[in-house]
């Protein structure tokens, strides 16, 4: 399954999407240590932490699954291929910057993106004066699309570094009503 460039490209875009969310957590772990909290809670949150990861990932990337897995995508030529690139930059970059934001809210109001976060978005022109005035958001804002092009270069590298085999059009719809089955049984009992 691993020869064929649509799993490989899925795989690396949930891989890199599992990354970042726990690549943040361990960040404001790190940098604004929680007291109080025992390493089995800590674990815990970081269990929960990847499960919500996951079921945001099967909801986000649904659609792009459904693309990707279509029989009409039997070969990736070149067009495919930088397509599958440019959604990939676009996700990482969503992904990051998201990231980013949250390191940054955390830093300001002492906890991640919640229903207070809401409240700031009524007073948009102080919120975003403020923001400007308090980090270098150019600087930001290019590292975060910079460090998402080079990923997406590299996972795209990965994913479709060979050509390839003929495919057969029932391995992909299975995978395809895996995943619509994961998402059906996450939208009937999951409950973050």
């Amino acid at each position: 399954m691993w020869s064929d460039s649509r799993y490989r490209y899925l795989s690396l875009l949930l891989v890199s999407y599992l990354a970042v969310g726990g690549l943040t957590r361990l960040g404001l772990v790190s940098f604004f240590p929680l007291e109080g909290v025992s390493a089995g809670g800590g674990a815990a949150g970081f269990l929960m932490g990847l499960v919500n990861d996951l079921a945001a990932f099967l909801y986000m990337a649904g659609p792009l699954a459904i693309a990707v897995l279509a029989p009409a995508w039997r070969t990736v030529g070149r067009v495919r291929a930088r397509a599958a690139a440019v959604v990939l930059a676009l996700y990482l970059g969503f992904w990051l910057f998201s990231a980013t934001a949250e390191f940054l809210f955390w830093d300001e109001f002492g906890c991640r993106f919640n229903f207070i976060a809401v409240d700031y978005l009524v007073y948009t022109t102080e919120l975003v004066r403020n923001i400007v005035e308090s980090y270098p958001l150019g600087l930001i804002l290019a590292g975060v699309f910079l460090a998402a092009l080079i990923l997406s270069a590299f996972f795209c590298h990965m994913a479709f570094r060979k050509a390839p085999p003929v495919f057969t059009a029932r391995r992909p719809r299975l995978v395809l009503a895996g995943w619509l089955a994961l998402v059906a049984g996450l939208q009937s009992g999951y409950a973050p």
